[in-house]
C-alpha cells in the first residue's frame, strides 16, 4: 500500500485540466483501471503493464525439438553480444559434464546404483559416507558412460536418446560469451565487469548436495549450503540434440568460518580471499547451470578489509499482482539482506552498484 502522501501525489499526476481537477483525477484513475484489466485478461493488447521486460531473457532459438528433451533441458536465457569459440580442456569438460549429469532427473537412478555398487566394493573400514561420496564424485561419470554404452539393448522408453547423448558427453568445442540474460537478470563476467562502474558478476546459489571444503576434508555438509561467487566464464555446452548454458564461477569458501560469517545483526559477510575449487583438479566444481544462478552484488565492508556484504536482488519486472493463486515474485532460496534498515542512502558508501541494463 502507498503512504497517504505518496498516493495523493499519484492522484495529482492525473490532473490535466486544472480547472476541473476532480474530474481529471476520476478520469485518469478509470483509464488506469481499464489498462490494468486489459493487460491481465485480454491477449494481444499492449499496455505499459505488459510491455517486454527490461531484461529480455527469452531464448532466441530452440533446437530442443523433442518433447522429452525440452522437458529435461528447457531453453533458458539469452546470450548477449558476440560469441567466440573455445575448446574445453579435458578437466573443464569433465567438471561441466558432471554437473549436468548429477542434476538430471533421469540419471538419479543410475547414481543410486553406482553408490550402492561402490559401497559393496569398498572395504568395511572404508565405508564411511565421506569416502563413498568422494569415490562416487570422482568415478561416476566414467561408470555411467560405460553403463549406458554396454546396455543399449536394455534401455527403452523416451529417455533412451537423451541417456545416449549424456553417455557420450558434450562436444569439446563450446560457444563462449561475456554476458547472459537469465532469471530476469543480466549477468556479466568478472573480467568485463572490471571495465565498468556497475556490477553484474555476483552469483548466488543454494545447492542441495553433499559438500566438502577440500579433497582432504572429512566433515561433510549436507544440502542447503549457500554458495556465493563471481562469474568468470559463460559457455554453452553442446550435446547431440540439446544445449546447456553453464556459468563458471569462483566460489567463496562458505563452508568454512574463514570465508563466511554472520554478525549480531544477521548480516552475512563473504571473504573472497578464501576460495573453493581454485585449482585445476578434476574433482573441483566451478560450474553451475545458468538457470540455477541468482544475482547478488557485493558491498565492501569498510570496517573489515577483505570482507564484502552480499545484497540479494529481485528482477525488476516481476510484481506481486495480488491473489493467492498467482504470486509473480521470484523464489528466494536464501534470506535477502536489507541494508536500509541500518544505513541511510548517504551512509552506504558502496563502491559498486548494479544495473541490469548496462
Amino acid at each position: 500500500m502507498y503512504p497517504v502522501e505518496r498516493y495523493l501525489g499519484k492522484l495529482k499526476s492525473y490532473v490535466s485540466n486544472k480547472a476541473n481537477p476532480e474530474g481529471s483525477i476520476a478520469e485518469g484513475y478509470r483509464f488506469e483501471e481499464i489498462l490494468t484489466f486489459c493487460s491481465r485478461y485480454l491477449e494481444n493488447i499492449e499496455t505499459r503493464w505488459n510491455q517486454p521486460g527490461r531484461v529480455d531473457d527469452d531464448p532466441i532459438d530452440d533446437i530442443q525439438t523433442a518433447s522429452r528433451v525440452a522437458e529435461l533441458f528447457p531453453r533458458v536465457g539469452k546470450p548477449v553480444g558476440g560469441s567466440s569459440y573455445y575448446t574445453l580442456t579435458p578437466t573443464e569438460k569433465l567438471q561441466a559434464h558432471r554437473h549436468v549429469l548429477t542434476n538430471c532427473p533421469i540419471v538419479d537412478e543410475y547414481l543410486k546404483q553406482f553408490r550402492s555398487f561402490t559401497q559393496n566394493q569398498m572395504r568395511r573400514s572404508q565405508r564411511s559416507a565421506t569416502e563413498i561420496d568422494k569415490k562416487v564424485h570422482k568415478e561416476f561419470v566414467h561408470w555411467f558412460s560405460n553403463r549406458i554404452r554396454n546396455n543399449l539393448d536394455n534401455i527403452h522408453g523416451p529417455d533412451k536418446d537423451v541417456l545416449i547423448s549424456l553417455s557420450h558427453g558434450p562436444f569439446d568445442k563450446v560457444k563462449r560469451f561475456t554476458a547472459f540474460n537469465v532469471n530476469g537478470f543480466k549477468f556479466r563476467t568478472l573480467e568485463r565487469d572490471n571495465l565498468l562502474k556497475t556490477q553484474n558478476s555476483g552469483v548466488f546459489g543454494m545447492f542441495g548436495t553433499r559438500s566438502y571444503s577440500s579433497n582432504n576434508d572429512t566433515q561433510m555438509r549436507f544440502g542447503g549450503v549457500p554458495y556465493y561467487g563471481r562469474l568468470i566464464d559463460i559457455i554453452v555446452l553442446s550435446y547431440d540434440g540439446f544445449t546447456v548454458p553453464m556459468f563458471k564461477c569462483e566460489w567463496a569458501n562458505t563452508i568454512n568460518p574463514r570465508g563466511i560469517k554472520i554478525d549480531k545483526l544477521g548480516f552475512t559477510s563473504i571473504n573472497f580471499a578464501r576460495l573453493l575449487h581454485t585449482s585445476e583438479h578434476e574433482d573441483n566444481e566451478p560450474y553451475i547451470q545458468a538457470s540455477e544462478a541468482h544475482m547478488v552484488f557485493y558491498v565492501d565492508d569498510e570496517s573489515e578489509q577483505g570482507w564484502s556484504i552480499p545484497v540479494h536482488l529481485k528482477p525488476r519486472d516481476l510484481y506481486d499482482m495480488g491473489g493467492n493463486d498467482e504470486i509473480m515474485t521470484p523464489i528466494e532460496p536464501y534470506p535477502s539482506q536489507n541494508l536500509e534498515q541500518i544505513f541511510s542512502n548517504d551512509d552506504l558508501g558502496t563502491s559498486a552498484t548494479n544495473d541490469d541494463n548496462s
